[in-house]
């Protein structure tokens, strides 16, 4: 009924020493309880983040959460040359040390403007919404959610979801808002191909 999410996560990344310790002793496969603030070094953003939950949730998390390792990966340094350039972007995309600098500035340039739209984009909105605290019927909401999504929500998990379910409801609601006070409407001008 709480919070689930499936993450990767890199050792080096977790500055509490005895989480560290704790995951480097489990097995795959194994359950086993951590406390989700030591992992995520209390960086709240962070967990906002990877738990897809507002950050106002998560300070209202319960610390300890039940975690299972379904993958465990060792990295090491590849020789450089053009195996490793076929992996990384393709047989045949790369032939020269150039070239796979080329292509490497080009993906990197694309993946960071993609994250600074996203980051934007959830920036915004949790700004939006925390400027606008619209009032809910939340009593009602949640008796209507049970009674409509019986398999997702029920007496258990209903006030946990809730939480989630809050920050989406405000946000549709401004944006319908704003889209009739300010006469907007949203067309389809044409199809991308993928």
């Amino acid at each position: 009924g709480g919070v689930t999410k499936t993450t990767s996560l890199g050792l080096e990344f977790v500055k509490h020493e005895p989480t560290k310790q704790q995951l480097m002793n489990a097995n795959k496969g194994e359950d086993f309880v951590v406390n989700i603030f030591n992992l995520f070094n209390d960086d709240v953003r962070e967990m906002h983040h990877a738990l897809e939950i507002s950050e106002a949730a998560v300070n209202d998390l319960n610390k300890n959460f039940r975690a299972n390792i379904s993958q465990i990966y060792h990295m090491e340094l590849a020789e450089f040359g053009q195996e490793l350039w076929d992996k990384v972007f393709g047989v045949g995309t790369c032939d020269s040390a150039e070239s796979f600098y080329e292509k490497l500035k080009l993906d990197l340039e694309n993946y960071h403007n993609s994250q600074g739209r996203h980051l934007f984009e959830h920036a915004l909105v949790d700004k939006v919404i925390d400027t606008h605290q619209l009032p809910l019927p939340e009593a009602f909401l949640k008796r209507w959610m049970q009674r409509e999504f019986p398999n997702d929500y029920n007496s258990e998990t209903i006030d946990g979801k809730f939480e989630n379910e809050k920050v989406g409801l405000r946000w549709q609601l401004i944006k319908e808002k704003t889209q009739k006070d300010h006469d907007l409407k949203v067309e389809q001008i044409g199809r991308a191909h993928v």
